[in-house]
């Protein structure tokens, strides 16, 4: 379990002068608050660097909290990827096993997955940027441990991580920095979507893990939003470095202004990860 003592205030987790900058942007992009976590690993281990002090406010008066929570979108894939691992370990499956053995005796929702296959697939399988997890990987996970689907990743992965604010709502997993920051910092977890996931990328043209590059610096990176709130999640290549962003809009922008603030923030968050990575 991740020590909260270890957690790192805002002004030593980011530079002050991109703090400010961060907190002038609001105004200009259309956000009205957000929270930032980065998480390191270091000869093979997951060392929290920190989780910001949440920043900017959820309506323009009240200020966020730690214990303020935001819908997860895109970036449930990682929590459902756990919830699928834990499931199929109950019948002595892996992630890696085909498909077709661990379906022999389910039907599948989706007729155009392939069964040779194997069960990260399922997650890889279409972009899906609300929230929403496959039905497939679903239907598989409810199967196998004998439970339904919200109950057993509150159990299993939520409940199991101490992720005590988060929660499951109306099909989407709620969650902020702290616990985030507390699930991705599980060795056991992080082993798998650092490796599978990125692994799998490389020979899958459905990944919804998108491959990119700021200023040199290979990257990994899955974002989402909707009407009121967006996430990211950055994963730096061959590092194992994270970063999450989870943030509130406003009503004062309006789409593509709104989607500017990500293209705004990615850049200068990474960079300043890679200048981390060196310093390890």
């Amino acid at each position: 379990m991740t020590d909260s003592s270890k957690f790192r205030k805002t002004i030593d987790l980011l530079p002050g002068d991109l703090y400010v900058e961060i907190l002038k942007s609001f105004r200009k992009f259309g956000v009205f608050g957000c929270q930032i976590a980065i998480i390191r690993e270091i000869d093979g281990e997951v060392e929290p660097l920190g989780v910001s002090y949440p920043i900017g406010t959820l309506d323009g008066k009240t200020d966020v909290v730690g214990e303020d929570i935001f819908p997860l979108g895109g970036s449930t894939l990682f929590i459902a990827l756990v919830a699928l691992h834990k499931a199929l370990e109950l019948k002595g499956y892996s992630l890696t096993t085909p498909l077709k053995e661990v379906v022999s005796e389910m039907t599948l929702l989706d007729n155009g997955i392939d069964e040779t296959k194997n069960c990260v697939d399922i997650l890889n399988h279409k972009k899906c940027t609300s929230g929403e997890i496959d039905e497939n990987a679903k239907k598989i996970i409810e199967q196998l441990s004998k439970k339904d689907y919200v109950t057993f990743v509150q159990e299993e992965v939520l409940t199991a991580c101490n992720m005590k604010c988060s929660k499951i709502e109306q099909g989407k997993v709620w969650s902020n920095g702290r616990d985030l920051l507390k699930f991705h910092c599980n060795p056991q977890f992080s082993k798998l979507y650092g490796h599978i996931l990125i692994e799998d990328h490389q020979s899958s043209s459905q990944s919804r893990l998108v491959k990119s590059t700021y200023a040199g610096v290979e990257v990994y990176e899955i974002e989402s939003e909707d009407d009121q709130y967006g996430n990211l999640t950055v994963i730096l290549g061959g590092h194992r470095t994270q970063l999450i962003v989870l943030y509130k809009k406003s009503d004062g922008k309006q789409g593509r202004e709104k989607e500017d603030f990500v293209a705004w923030l990615k850049p200068r968050l990474i960079e300043h990860l890679s200048k981390l990575v060196v310093q390890q």
